[in-house]
């Protein structure tokens, strides 16, 4: 579960994806290749859009919106996954 303080930590910064992790979109998602550690990710459609979003700069409450305009969902439940994606792409190292 997230808490409000992590959200916030999480919510404040500016992430960017790992320059030695590859991406590559597929039909239902897409996948991460870290050449660095020899791992494989892989992404539904909202991680693929966070990601993308992701290596182009976008904060937080960017993503939300970019993620709310493509998916019929209570924005409330979009900003946790979004934080939940963030937080989960940064302990397996693919941002910084």
């Amino acid at each position: 579960m997230v808490t409000s303080a992590k959200m916030n930590e999480i919510g404040t910064r500016r992430w960017r994806n790992r320059e030695s992790i590859q991406f590559r979109r597929l039909v239902d998602g897409g996948i991460l290749y870290d050449e660095d550690g020899g791992c494989v990710h892989h992404l539904n459609g909202v991680a693929v859009l966070i990601w993308e979003a992701l290596g182009a700069g976008a904060t937080v409450p960017e993503m939300v919106n970019h993620v709310c305009r493509s998916y019929d969902a209570p924005a409330a439940q979009i900003e946790k996954d979004v934080v939940d994606i963030v937080r989960q792409l940064s302990v397996a190292g693919a941002l910084q």
